[in-house]
C-alpha cells in the first residue's frame, strides 16, 4: 500500500506586516500602492492621442445599434457609423470620389478600406 506524505507550508501570519519578504525584510515589489495605481491611471489618460480623442468625440452616445455592419458592396457616405468584424466601431471621414475607398476612424486609429466601385 503506498504512503502519502503530506507537506506542510508555512503559514502566513497577521503580525509583521504580512506582506514582506521574509528573508529581507522589505516589501514585495509585485504589489502596486493604490496611490501608484491612480497616478498610473491618471498619466494614460493624458497620453491619449489627439485622433483617439476625436473617436472619443465622434463617438458620444452612439452605440452599436446604431451602425450596419460593413460590407465593400454598400455605399457609404460621410459621418455614416460601420460596424466591422475585426476593427469594430468606426465612423466615415471620407468617401473616395470613385468610390473605390473610404477612410473610417475605429479606436485604435484612422483605417482606408477598399469598397468594391459602384457602376
Amino acid at each position: 500500500m503506498p504512503t502519502t506524505t503530506t507537506v506542510r507550508r508555512p503559514s502566513r501570519s497577521s503580525s509583521g506586516g504580512g506582506s514582506r519578504d521574509s528573508e529581507f525584510g522589505t516589501p514585495r515589489s509585485g504589489r502596486k500602492k493604490r496611490d501608484e495605481k491612480d497616478f498610473e491611471r491618471q498619466t494614460v489618460a493624458m497620453r491619449i492621442s489627439p485622433e483617439r480623442k476625436k473617436w472619443d468625440e465622434a463617438t458620444s452616445g452612439i452605440t452599436s445599434v446604431h451602425g450596419r455592419p460593413f460590407s465593400p458592396d454598400r455605399r457609404y457616405g460621410e459621418q455614416d457609423i460601420v460596424l466591422h468584424k475585426k476593427l469594430g466601431l468606426g465612423i466615415v471621414l471620407e468617401v473616395a470620389e470613385d468610390g473605390a475607398s473610404m477612410s473610417v476612424i475605429f479606436r485604435d486609429g484612422t483605417e482606408e478600406l477598399e469598397l468594391t466601385p459602384q457602376s
